[in-house]
């Protein structure tokens, strides 16, 4: 999946949030609470949540949303490698 560089950012300091603890495994993910803290609209946020669940990150419930999947540990990103 090709992502846009917005995209990329946001699924950045979303896994930066879970793996520093601010959120928890199990929560729930809400796209307008998470647009409304990094400034931008739902639209790229959704697309994060997207991507993130294809990373293996997240998990998505039928109608109730995004939560972090219950065994994610947060681990090392070096993508740049």
């Amino acid at each position: 999946m090709k992502i846009s560089a917005l995209t990329e950012r946001l699924s950045q300091k979303i896994v930066g949030l879970i793996d520093t603890g601010n959120i928890a495994p199990g929560a729930h993910l809400s796209v307008p609470k998470l647009a409304e803290t990094f400034d931008v609209s739902r639209s790229p946020v959704r697309e994060a949540l997207v991507y993130l669940e294809q990373k293996g990150v997240l998990q998505q419930k039928l109608n109730r949303g995004f939560f972090v999947k219950e065994d994610y540990a947060p681990q090392q990103h070096d993508e740049a490698a």
